[in-house]
């Protein structure tokens, strides 16, 4: 019964012509309507989204300047060039890049570093020497030949030279 009010109302949704239909058209699915209901092999799912949030697309120099928490590598620079902090970093050559840290002090540098950023834990050498090595597959700075010996890439020296040159 239920079959046939449902083959009904197809048909009366259709608007179809009734005074010229017999009582067994009603109860009989057309071929439009067999080829209207949805069977389960043509049936497609929608292609799975990937979890999370999608990411928003910004250039790069966008992504560079927003940022608003403190960049190691300048400070590292402004650490470099103050010639309070040379018992911490100090220039092995300069012209190149080439910066070493007191083996004795560099934890204060580090806990420097941690306070800039605004950590409530302690930083350690071992943390900034971590994010020194990621700035190494980012092609910031490198390890050099010897031990706590890093080199800043050329570009970076340029672009920090560049910064700090007053504008007439």
């Amino acid at each position: 019964m239920a079959t046939e009010y449902a083959q009904f109302g197809r048909m009366h949704q259709k608007s179809y012509n009734f005074c010229h239909m017999s009582p067994e058209d009603f109860l009989e699915p057309t071929p439009q309507d067999e080829a209207e209901t949805p069977s389960s092999s043509t049936v497609t799912q929608p292609p799975k989204r990937k979890r999370g949030r999608p990411p928003k697309f910004r250039p790069p120099e966008q992504l560079k300047e927003k940022r608003c928490h403190p960049i190691l590598w300048k400070f590292l620079l402004e650490n470099l060039n103050d010639p309070q902090m040379s018992k911490c970093v100090t220039w092995v050559n300069k012209e190149v890049g080439v910066f070493k840290f007191e083996s004795a002090n560099k934890e204060e540098i580090a806990q420097k570093w941690g306070q800039r950023k605004g950590n409530r834990k302690l930083m350690t050498y071992q943390k900034m020497a971590r994010a020194l090595r990621d700035y190494g597959k980012k092609g910031i700075i490198r390890k050099h030949r010897r031990r706590l010996h890093y080199i800043f890439l050329p570009r970076y020296l340029v672009r920090e030279a560049n910064e700090n040159t007053p504008v007439p």
